[in-house]
């Protein structure tokens, strides 16, 4: 049997909130490690990739999604118009 890739997780995230972030990436790194899953966050996009691009991308790819709500999550217009829209479309499907 060939070896299965591990679900693919996207953090939605107000950049206020990075904190936050660095928090729940420990919490997960066992898991990470291990290969029981993947998560991703746009601190992964590299210096001159374009980032509206891969977020695009990693949105329509991912499996799940963590969403760390806050005031500040819920203010960000990116969020808001972009990012939440297509993981609510996503989830209807």
């Amino acid at each position: 049997m060939g070896q299965r890739s591990p679900p693919k997780g996207f953090v939605c995230y107000s950049h206020v909130d990075q904190a936050w972030l660095k928090r729940l990436q420990v919490h997960l790194k066992p898991l990470v490690r291990d290969g029981s899953l993947f998560l991703w966050s746009d601190t992964q996009i590299k210096s001159g990739q374009n980032w509206k691009a891969e977020i695009e991308r990693q949105l329509n790819e991912c499996d799940y999604a963590i969403l760390i709500v806050s005031a500040d999550f819920r203010a960000s217009e990116f969020i808001a118009k972009i990012e939440l829209p297509k993981l609510l479309a996503s989830s209807l499907n």
